[in-house]
């Protein structure tokens, strides 16, 4: 009985087994899942086996897109920032370039100078050698224009104002020549050494001003209005009627005009050595100042002064073209002293060394004059200058980033001879009779051009020389700012931000060898045994052969 048992158990045991297990020939489920695995593997093995071999953990997009992306931009940027420090490098090696030059020049100047010194000595010196002298400075200043257009960089001229930051306004020039005439200024445009004439030059920018005399030594105190009357005065803000009785003193008759002064904009004055007395505007030329006077002694009739209307402005640009401006006066002006070019149209104004047609809206050129009222009262007003009113004509910059806002300008100024000795001076001509030519001094070519050392005018060559030195020392201290301050700054600072620039983009895109090489071991230990397993999986189907005995 136990033994039939047994085989009875046996036989259900083998019956399922075979019911779990079916054996087909068409189809292996173990082979396919090792398959699939080694599969799996081998690609896993393939990706380990490129990143190992290139050393760089993004090498597609499906990688890692997002660090993909950053990656690139930071490789752009960086490659940006790299092509900016060359620039920055570059701009070190041209400012050392101009600064060499104007090093140069400076020796030159320095040589005229004590060419100038020496003439000034006119005690010990007879104008055969002052000719010498002349003729040595005249070759310096030749020098001074040979240094300044052949100091190049790369084709790049430096020292001939190609790299100065020019705009449509400069600073005012100052001249040296005494003049009994208000002188103003104008921008560097104009060819240096080129007189600057102001029509109508005979009816210079005044008060409105009547004028009467006492006689001399006449005493304010004492002198008396003999007989009653009436002063009407018509100024700029209005008028104002003055009853003046019998016995009124000069002094009176001044108190009271003043005592209106806010309501007829009219001050007076008396001068008590020349015995005039002067009632004039407190504006400047663009109002009519009248005073009527009934039944008063000394002073007679009606008088009307007219303002200027309007003025001519004549120079020279710097290629030899004489160009003009015509300013009108202002009425809406406060103070009556402004002219605004109202044509709205500037042809060839000058603003680096070609000659641009610019258009300017109306008003961009304004001209302020300083009052020349003889016996004037009040405050002196100082002189303005004429300017421009407009944008940068020409630009040269540097690129020190990969950004376009990066940039830095570099502007080295004009170093040649007829640029040197600005500052001391445009010479403008306020009166009918324009001064001497030859004894107008703008620029260190005018030394030359008139002779100024045997012509007696050493002090004034001393003067523009100096100028000049001047200017080359603020040039180059300017360029020595750039390089210090900016250039190498900038040179520094890209270096630093490409080095962390390159440090985070290797973060980003390059594999860890370390921990790769861990994975690889794994992985190939994987892969043999998945393949280990599928020849093991592809033998399964061979059992069948043994059914089939």
């Amino acid at each position: 009985m136990d033994r039939v048992q047994h085989l009875l158990a046996r036989r259900l045991r083998c019956f399922a087994w075979s019911s779990a297990m079916s054996i087909r020939i068409n189809y292996n489920p173990m082979s396919v899942l090792t398959h699939r695995n080694l599969a799996s593997t081998d690609r896993a093995m393939g990706g380990i086996l490129d990143r190992l071999s290139s050393g760089e953990r993004l090498r597609r997009s499906a990688d890692d897109p997002a660090s993909m992306v950053l990656a690139n931009a930071v490789r752009y940027h960086r490659s940006g920032v790299d092509r900016a420090q060359s620039n920055a490098e570059e701009a070190v090696t041209m400012l050392q370039t101009a600064e060499g030059g104007m090093d140069q020049v400076t020796q030159v100047l320095q040589r005229m100078r004590t060419l100038a010194i020496a003439a000034a000595s006119t005690a010990t010196m007879d104008p055969q050698q002052l000719i010498a002298l002349q003729g040595d400075l005249d070759n310096a200043a030749a020098s001074i224009t040979t240094i300044a257009n052949g100091t190049t960089f790369g084709g790049i001229p430096l020292l001939n104002g190609a790299l100065h930051d020019s705009t449509l306004s400069d600073d005012a020039k100052e001249v040296y020549e005494s003049l009994s005439f208000d002188w103003t200024r104008l921008p560097g445009g104009v060819k240096s050494g080129a007189p600057i004439t102001i029509d109508p030059a005979s009816t210079p920018l005044t008060r409105p001003s009547i004028t009467d005399s006492y006689g001399p030594g006449t005493p304010a105190t004492s002198t008396a209005v003999t007989a009653g009357g009436v002063v009407t005065i018509t100024g700029p803000k209005g008028s104002a009627a003055l009853s003046l009785a019998p016995g009124t003193t000069i002094a009176g008759l001044v108190s009271a005009i003043n005592a209106g002064a806010s309501s007829t904009g009219v001050i007076a004055g008396y001068d008590e050595v020349t015995g005039d007395i002067t009632i004039e505007s407190t504006a400047y030329g663009n109002s009519t100042l009248t005073v009527d006077l009934t039944q008063t002694d000394g002073i007679d009739g009606a008088v009307s002064v007219v303002p200027v209307a309007s003025l001519v402005v004549g120079y020279t640009d710097r290629q030899g073209n004489p160009q003009s401006i015509i300013l009108t006066q202002d009425p809406n002006s406060p103070d009556g002293r402004t002219f605004t070019n109202t044509t709205g149209d500037q042809s060839g104004f000058d603003g680096v060394s070609t000659v641009y047609d610019q258009q300017y809206g109306a008003g961009a050129i304004s001209l302020v004059v300083k009052d020349t009222s003889a016996g004037g009262i009040g405050a002196t007003i100082d002189p303005a200058s004429l300017s421009l009113g407009g944008t940068t004509t020409s630009t040269t910059a540097v690129q020190t980033g990969s950004l376009s806002s990066q940039r830095v300008t570099v502007e080295v100024p004009d170093m040649r001879a007829g640029a040197l000795g600005t500052t001391a001076g445009i010479q403008v001509v306020l009166s009918a009779t324009p001064p001497d030519p030859s004894r107008i001094y703008a620029s260190v070519q005018d030394l030359v051009t008139n002779q100024a050392l045997v012509n007696g005018d050493a002090n004034t060559a001393l003067r523009i020389i100096d100028a000049a030195l001047e200017e080359v020392a603020r040039a180059r201290g300017a360029v020595g700012t750039l390089q210090s301050n900016t250039v190498e700054r900038v040179m520094d600072a890209l270096r630093v931000s490409s080095v962390n620039l390159r440090e985070f983009e290797s973060t980003l895109r390059d594999v860890d060898m370390a921990a790769e090489s861990a994975e690889y071991a794994r992985v190939q230990v994987m892969l043999q045994a998945a393949t280990a397993m599928l020849a093991q999986a592809n033998q399964v189907p061979q059992t069948v052969l043994q059914l089939l005995k």
